[in-house]
């Protein structure tokens, strides 16, 4: 859950943000909103691709691949001055943020049993709305204290890292069956 709330916060800000970020850099409003739409769109192949991994790696490993993926992302959008640099941004942040996607109910399933999937979801899902609600309102207060994006992002980024690592010591419920075992032992 907290590697989740990490990258949701981080997520929730580069959403919210994006196209004032772009705009502050001069890039057209046009072109700042098709980044973001674009970004939607390729995302599709991180939700596609890692999915389809999910089955062969382990997910808490995909996940921090994801999460790093969005992380070096970010830094490329700090120094980011033209279109050039927004489009590997949005590639990378895209494929990133879409692999979590399909990963994110596999693990809960995965780790936790199809029986706990909604208690595990009902958990988080206050979390989610939490940080999706306070990260962009510090993102938008920091850049009127700070007059630039840098600052939030850099924090964002170090943020999906943070999770990254927090999520690579998550380990699945042992089943019922193992943990009898281990008692009578």
């Amino acid at each position: 859950a907290g590697s989740f709330v990490l990258s949701g916060l981080a997520q929730s800000v580069i959403t919210v943000h994006l196209v004032p970020a772009l705009t502050d850099k001069g890039i057209s409003p046009e072109k700042a909103a098709f980044s973001l739409g674009f970004m939607v769109l390729i995302s599709i192949v991180g939700r596609l691709s890692f999915g389809w991994l999910g089955d062969f790696i382990k997910k808490r490993y995909l996940f921090t691949v994801c999460y790093c993926m969005q992380a070096a992302a970010i830094f490329l959008l700090i120094i980011a001055q033209d279109m050039n640099l927004v489009y590997i941004f949005i590639v990378v942040y895209g494929v990133g943020f879409g692999g979590g996607i399909p990963l994110d109910p596999a693990i809960r399933v995965e780790y936790f049993g199809r029986a706990a999937f909604a208690k595990i979801g009902g958990f988080m899902a206050p979390m989610y709305t939490i940080s999706g609600i306070t990260g962009p309102l510090l993102a938008g207060y920091l850049f009127d204290i700070t007059g630039t994006y840098h600052l939030i992002f850099a924090i964002m980024a170090i943020l999906q890292i943070v999770g990254a690592v927090v999520i690579l010591f998550a380990r699945p419920q042992k089943n019922q069956n193992e943990q009898k075992i281990i008692n009578a032992s």
